[in-house]
């Protein structure tokens, strides 16, 4: 029996939507991300999904990590023992389209590949997993590209690699003492 997650999604109205959202359903992205991100991780339960703008999700930072600044993704685990019989609440996500908007823009990334990371992230933090050690942020990003691959989307970490590679080797004075 597969992983069974209960998604509660939430879209706070501070402004317009980016246009970069066009005809972007982030409800239904954000139901299938959620559930192969369970499902991969093996864990059932109810997250709480919530997009916002900048505004909001800066608000939340400053509250929550004492950063006055947007971010894209915020995650707030659930604690302390759930009813008998009931789905586990794993916690809740915030994701501030405004920033995922401009950051999939500069990294060339379709919006919606760059929302299922930001979802897959968010996800794996509720389930406890870190990226503060190396070894941390290596399994982590390992799952994010499992989960990724499982939506037919490539590896970010890798796409990343190689578009700094590419830039790198189209740079002025490229392979001049500079390893591959």
């Amino acid at each position: 029996m597969g992983a069974r997650l209960i998604v509660d999604i939430r879209i706070e109205g501070e402004g317009p939507m980016p246009a970069s959202l066009g005809e972007l359903d982030v409800e239904p992205l954000s139901r299938r991300v959620l559930e192969t991100a369970a499902q991969a991780a093996g864990a059932q339960g109810e997250v709480s999904v919530l997009f916002m703008g900048d505004a909001g999700i800066e608000a939340l930072n400053a509250r929550w990590r004492g950063l006055s600044k947007p971010t894209d993704v915020l995650s707030f685990p659930a604690s302390g023992p759930h009813p008998p019989g009931e789905a586990p609440f794993l916690g809740d996500i915030a994701v501030s389209l405004d920033t995922a908007a401009r950051d999939a823009a500069a990294m060339g990334r379709p919006l919606d590949a760059h929302l299922a990371h930001l979802l897959a992230h968010g996800l794996l933090h509720l389930l406890g997993h870190d990226h503060e050690a190396e070894d941390e942020a290596e399994t982590m990003e390992r799952l994010e590209a499992d989960i990724l691959g499982r939506l037919g989307w490539p590896d970010p970490y890798r796409a990343a690699a190689d578009a700094s590679a590419e830039v790198l080797a189209e740079a002025p004075g490229a392979g001049v003492g500079l390893r591959a």
